[in-house]
């Protein structure tokens, strides 16, 4: 039983990774460092700024039309 869940959390892990794509490493990586470069200069501006982003990406993930 517990080779099951190992191959089935190996195969979860797959999964995730085939799904991923380098425009999500991009979009997430210069997220991160727009929030970092604004957490420097006033750490509340950061916090707004990079929540509306990431709401506005996942509204636009949720209304997009399927092929």
């Amino acid at each position: 039983m517990a080779s099951f869940r190992s191959e089935k959390s190996l195969f979860s892990l797959i999964c995730a990774w085939l799904a991923l794509n380098v425009r999500d490493f991009f979009i997430f990586g210069g997220l991160f460092l727009l929030g970092y470069g604004l957490f420097l200069y006033i750490p509340w501006v950061s916090y707004a700024i990079c929540g509306l982003i990431l709401m506005l990406l996942g509204l636009g993930w949720l209304t997009r039309g399927h092929k």
